[in-house]
């Protein structure tokens, strides 16, 4: 297969990892046709590529997630009405919120992800702790070391390890993505030095003893951080829908052309299916686009100073078998949208097959609508069909970490 890119991708996007394979959101209310192998239709075919293309990208997780994968959606969901804030479709709000499930993943409580985070609400118990003097001093100067006299300022050397650290961070996402050899070797010589100046001039294991201390000793905080966050819930967001409208608008689009199909047929459903000939040429541009909630950014989510009361958990860090007890064991973080589709075939389609495009109010290829209510009307001869219309064609999901992850030295309320 050969493919060509229009422009390098840029760092705006999210990472993708590689998934085994890929899985399909059924419970999204739209049906996919019978006739139609997901596993073998237009639009799987279309992640495969972008996933080839996008193998090198940065990592950039989310910071409660704990691995990625694609999830295609059963039907593409065109997005339409991009010109103003309010206008998305339902359609588009349901991806952005709905918990994905794998085939044979156990479905969760709720559907969205708003709604359970709401579980969360009047089921949070915070632990105690009782000090002896050794505990107190040995907190004290934990808190010497990190913070300046207020208690909340990074001091010097805490600034010096932060700085270290994110070197540190960096240079390891870059080895993960990276594929040139020589440039595997640049970056191992770097992570070693980085390594070496971090532990000699960042205090690297005076300060992590610190953090663990303050983790270990400190009174339960998070009670405040709680009640914010509680708020936030009760509150409409609209950050997901100006991040889709601003990134689209923005053009971070990538543009995929490949050729050699290996005699793929797609198949074109107008009121009935309608064969379509081999493929000679795909061609489509496509964007990763962030929208994962907000709310689940918040540093109360990983305090480890609170537990639930019913044993209940947001995800219990194991995303290979999804737990009943488990709220949310993955979001979704990313839409994975391609537009300009360009369909080239080998030979001439059927006069049939144009004849049932301009008549047919609703058309699709495999799982992709090229036409329908809202949508931009295709244009078509006998060896190329074009759709200009974005569609959401798979998610971007994140595994969540384990949460909450309470500390098990910590004394907890029996309730």
């Amino acid at each position: 297969m050969n493919i060509n890119l229009s422009r390098p991708i840029v760092p705006h996007f999210f990472p993708l990892f590689a998934c085994a394979t890929a899985l399909i959101l059924a419970s999204i209310n739209i049906v996919q046709a019978d006739e139609v192998d997901p596993a073998n239709s237009l639009s799987a075919r279309m992640l495969s590529i972008i996933r080839d293309s996008t193998g090198n990208l940065s990592a950039l997780n989310p910071q409660y997630a704990q691995s990625n994968g694609f999830v295609l959606l059963a039907t593409g969901v065109p997005i339409l009405n991009l010109t103003r804030k309010g206008a998305l479709s339902k359609a588009v709000r349901v991806l952005a919120d709905r918990i994905p499930i794998p085939e044979a993943g156990r479905a969760p409580a709720v559907d969205s992800v708003r709604q359970g985070l709401s579980l969360l609400v009047g089921d949070v118990e915070f632990s105690t702790l009782k000090l002896n003097d050794e505990q107190n001093s040995e907190l004290a100067s934990a808190q010497n070391l990190l913070f300046a006299g207020d208690g909340k300022t990074p001091s010097p050397d805490y600034k010096r390890y932060l700085r270290y650290k994110e070197q540190y961070d960096n240079v390891v996402a870059s080895l993960a993505t990276e594929t040139n050899e020589a440039a595997k070797v640049s970056l191992q010589t770097d992570l070693q030095q980085i390594n070496s100046d971090w532990s000699l001039l960042g205090r690297r294991g005076e300060i992590d003893q610190a953090l663990e201390t303050i983790s270990r000793l400190k009174e339960g905080s998070a009670e405040k951080d709680y009640i914010s966050w509680t708020e936030t819930l009760t509150k409409e967001d609209d950050t997901v829908e100006s991040r889709i409208l601003s990134s689209l608008a923005a053009g971070n689009w990538l543009k995929v052309s490949t050729s050699d199909q290996q005699g793929f047929t797609p198949s074109l459903v107008a009121g009935k299916h309608y064969p379509l000939p081999p493929l000679a040429r795909l061609s489509f541009d496509f964007a990763l686009v962030d929208v994962h909630d907000p709310r689940l950014d918040d540093s109360f989510l990983l305090d480890r100073t609170w537990r639930t009361k019913s044993g209940r958990v947001l995800s219990d860090g194991n995303s290979a078998v999804d737990d009943a007890l488990e709220i949310l064991p993955r979001v979704p973080v990313a839409l994975v949208i391609v537009r300009n589709i360009v369909v080239s075939f080998k030979d001439d389609a059927d006069p049939d097959v144009l004849s049932a495009i301009g008549k047919s109010q609703d058309v699709t290829i495999d799982q992709i609508p090229i036409k329908c209510q809202g949508c931009g009307g295709p244009s078509y001869q006998l060896r190329t069909i074009a759709a200009s219309t974005p569609i959401a064609i798979a998610i971007l999901a994140s595994d969540l970490a384990k949460i909450p992850n309470p500390n098990p030295n910590r004394t907890w309320l029996t309730k």
